[in-house]
């Protein structure tokens, strides 16, 4: 996974503030430079219903537009320290429209930005907006969760959900690449979903199913990994180990294997068969992209 530029996607929330703090670990471990934005959503139909408030709609506009300055300002110094080449951008769009053009037009290799914005509906990065982010933008998206100031950035244990019946969807390769450059460990998961007709089912059959799934994950994995999992240079390779749980969510199953193996980010991917907009699991990645405890990085 090669990285040039950083496109910072940010609304002032906590969770926008977590997100430059793993902007500024990832610039650095890939010498790439950063690109800050706000994307102002003046709802200019809502002026012309209402043209007296026009100016006073303006005017608010530019008080938070002038109050992302100051913050960028403040921000550039962080980045300025360690030698990254910062610039910030505040324009007036969609927030899904300005995000997608500002990262077409930067040549972001990778944008980043908070599950959550401030308030509850239009300010918010998660949910819709995410989601159509993601299925329109050909860079990769890490989709950041705060966990409180104390939470490190540092990313040493990368999980990947795999669907073995679509190989064609795995993050595996993207992750172990991500991996050799972070020193960290990959885990692929397969999680076995237990919907209501599996309880009619014979436990030695359910077993029987759980155990060919494990075979089936470990050649998709020894498929995938290959060489990617070598050492350069003399040095250690990456770390892949492979898990099959069960349950009758897989985000819950993933959510709760992650909490208590003290996962720091999970890849997926965002296109299988048709290559146009099927998540991994259908519907499921959102719920993972929405209740993950840890960072996930959403790739093509």
């Amino acid at each position: 996974m090669d990285i040039g530029k950083i496109l910072l996607a940010t609304d002032g929330s906590e969770e926008s503030e977590k997100a430059l703090d793993y902007t500024l670990y990832l610039a650095d471990i890939f010498n790439a430079s950063v690109v800050a934005l706000y994307v102002s959503e003046v709802h200019f139909p809502l002026t012309s219903l209402l043209p007296i408030y026009e100016d006073a709609i303006l005017e608010i506009a530019e008080k938070t537009e002038n109050s992302f300055k100051e913050k960028f300002d403040e921000a550039s110094k962080r980045f300025i320290k360690r030698g990254i080449p910062f610039s910030s951008e505040i324009i007036r769009d969609g927030t899904v429209e300005g995000i997608i053009k500002t990262a077409d037009i930067e040549g972001a290799g990778l944008v980043v930005m908070g599950k959550k914005g401030q308030g509850f509906i239009s300010s918010s990065l998660i949910g819709s907006n995410t989601i159509k982010v993601l299925r329109q933008i050909d860079a990769p998206v890490l989709a950041v969760r705060s966990k409180g100031d104390t939470h490190s950035t540092e990313i040493k244990k990368i999980l990947v959900p795999i669907d073995i019946s679509d190989t064609s969807v795995s993050a595996l390769a993207e992750a172990i690449s991500l991996a050799g450059k972070l020193g960290a460990e990959v885990i692929a998961v397969y999680v076995f979903w237990l919907d209501g007709t599996a309880y009619e089912i014979p436990p030695r059959l359910v077993d029987e199913l759980i155990e060919r799934s494990k075979s089936e994950l470990s050649k998709i994995v020894a498929a995938e990994s290959g060489p990617l999992a070598k050492s350069r240079d003399n040095e250690p390779g990456v770390k892949i180990t492979s898990q099959v749980l069960h349950g009758i969510s897989p985000t819950h199953v993933l959510r709760e294997y992650a909490e208590e193996n003290s996962v720091d980010l999970m890849v997926v991917k965002t296109h299988g068969r048709t290559g146009v907009s099927r998540l991994l699991y259908g519907s499921e990645t959102e719920k993972i992209i929405q209740e993950s405890p840890c960072p996930v990085l959403a790739v093509k």
